[in-house]
Protein backbone atom coordinates (compact mmCIF):
# COMPACT_ATOMS: atom_id res chain seq x y z
CA UNK A 1 0.00 0.00 0.00
CA UNK A 2 1.42 3.39 -0.98
CA UNK A 3 1.53 6.28 1.40
CA UNK A 4 -0.90 9.11 0.55
CA UNK A 5 1.94 11.60 1.13
CA UNK A 6 4.36 9.99 -1.33
CA UNK A 7 2.60 11.17 -4.53
CA UNK A 8 2.65 14.78 -3.28
CA UNK A 9 6.45 14.90 -2.82
CA UNK A 10 8.53 15.83 -5.86
CA UNK A 11 11.29 13.28 -6.62
CA UNK A 12 14.08 15.58 -5.37
CA UNK A 13 12.42 15.67 -1.92
CA UNK A 14 11.83 11.97 -1.61
CA UNK A 15 12.89 10.53 1.71
CA UNK A 16 15.15 7.52 1.64
CA UNK A 17 15.50 5.27 4.62
CA UNK A 18 19.01 3.95 5.07
CA UNK A 19 19.64 0.38 6.07
CA UNK A 20 20.78 0.02 9.68
CA UNK A 21 24.53 0.35 10.02
CA UNK A 22 26.12 -2.98 10.72
CA UNK A 23 29.37 -2.60 12.64
CA UNK A 24 31.79 -5.49 12.64
CA UNK A 25 32.31 -7.19 15.96
CA UNK A 26 35.50 -6.32 17.76
CA UNK A 27 37.90 -9.22 18.21
CA UNK A 28 38.06 -10.59 21.75
CA UNK A 29 40.70 -9.23 24.11
CA UNK A 30 43.72 -11.40 24.84
CA UNK A 31 43.17 -13.48 27.99
CA UNK A 32 45.58 -11.51 30.24
CA UNK A 33 44.18 -8.17 29.13
CA UNK A 34 40.59 -9.37 29.64
CA UNK A 35 41.46 -10.51 33.20
CA UNK A 36 43.13 -7.16 33.94
CA UNK A 37 40.15 -5.19 32.58
CA UNK A 38 37.76 -7.29 34.65
CA UNK A 39 39.84 -6.81 37.81
CA UNK A 40 40.06 -3.03 37.38
CA UNK A 41 36.38 -2.66 36.49
CA UNK A 42 35.06 -5.03 39.16
CA UNK A 43 34.67 -2.66 42.12
CA UNK A 44 31.56 -0.52 42.06
CA UNK A 45 33.32 2.13 44.14
CA UNK A 46 35.05 4.71 41.94
CA UNK A 47 37.84 5.29 44.42
CA UNK A 48 38.69 1.58 44.56
CA UNK A 49 38.85 1.42 40.73
CA UNK A 50 41.29 4.36 40.73
CA UNK A 51 43.41 2.70 43.42
CA UNK A 52 43.57 -0.46 41.31
CA UNK A 53 44.71 1.56 38.26
CA UNK A 54 47.49 3.12 40.34
CA UNK A 55 48.56 -0.36 41.47
CA UNK A 56 48.69 -1.50 37.84
CA UNK A 57 50.85 1.50 37.01
CA UNK A 58 53.19 0.75 39.91
CA UNK A 59 53.79 -2.80 38.63
CA UNK A 60 54.71 -1.76 35.09
CA UNK A 61 58.38 -1.70 34.12
CA UNK A 62 60.24 1.58 33.75
CA UNK A 63 60.40 3.20 30.32
CA UNK A 64 63.15 2.08 28.00
CA UNK A 65 65.68 4.46 26.48
CA UNK A 66 64.02 3.93 23.08
CA UNK A 67 60.77 5.37 24.39
CA UNK A 68 62.40 8.34 26.05
CA UNK A 69 64.41 9.45 22.99
CA UNK A 70 61.90 8.52 20.24
CA UNK A 71 60.24 11.39 18.39
CA UNK A 72 56.47 11.45 18.10
CA UNK A 73 55.69 9.37 21.16
CA UNK A 74 54.19 12.20 23.25
CA UNK A 75 50.40 12.03 23.66
CA UNK A 76 49.01 15.44 22.81
CA UNK A 77 46.13 16.94 24.76
CA UNK A 78 46.90 15.01 27.93
CA UNK A 79 47.36 16.95 31.16
CA UNK A 80 50.03 14.47 32.24
CA UNK A 81 53.27 13.89 30.36
CA UNK A 82 52.54 10.61 28.58
CA UNK A 83 54.64 8.81 25.95
CA UNK A 84 53.45 5.74 24.04
CA UNK A 85 55.43 3.60 21.62
CA UNK A 86 54.23 0.46 19.84
CA UNK A 87 56.57 -1.92 18.04
CA UNK A 88 55.89 -4.99 15.94
CA UNK A 89 57.68 -7.99 17.43
CA UNK A 90 59.31 -10.71 15.35
CA UNK A 91 56.40 -13.05 16.08
CA UNK A 92 53.92 -10.52 14.62
CA UNK A 93 52.45 -9.28 17.89
CA UNK A 94 52.21 -5.63 18.84
CA UNK A 95 54.43 -4.69 21.78
CA UNK A 96 53.13 -1.49 23.41
CA UNK A 97 55.26 0.51 25.82
CA UNK A 98 54.31 3.59 27.76
CA UNK A 99 55.48 6.03 30.37
CA UNK A 100 53.73 8.76 32.32
CA UNK A 101 54.56 11.19 35.08
CA UNK A 102 51.27 10.39 36.83
CA UNK A 103 50.84 6.99 38.47
CA UNK A 104 47.17 6.96 37.48
CA UNK A 105 47.94 7.78 33.83
CA UNK A 106 50.64 5.10 33.83
CA UNK A 107 48.06 2.53 34.96
CA UNK A 108 45.75 3.46 32.13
Amino acid sequence: MRSPVAPMLPPQHAVRVAAPCMQPEAPPLPRRLARLAAAVGAPSDRRERLVRLVRVGNRLPHASAALVVADGTRVSGCTSVVDVLARLAANGTLQPEGAADSRLAKGL
